[in-house]
């Protein structure tokens, strides 16, 4: 619940993005994030999990060991 509250600190008000040569919608964005395994989560720094809440490539099948 806690990100889905924080969900326009990460996009703002954005409805597009523009990558390159490439425009996208807010919601083909996030589709094309989830495809490729990146998730909205909490920041880790290699060490530690962040207080800061950022889009993160997640790898599930190795999980931090903290």
């Amino acid at each position: 619940m806690f990100l889905e509250n924080q969900v326009s600190q990460i996009f703002g008000s954005n409805v597009m993005y523009i990558f390159g040569n490439y425009f996208y919608w807010t919601f083909e964005f996030i589709s094309q994030m989830r495809a490729n395994d990146y998730f909205l989560a909490f920041h880790h720094n290699g060490e530690k999990f962040t207080g800061d809440v950022n889009i993160e490539h997640i790898d599930m099948s190795k999980p931090y060991d903290s």
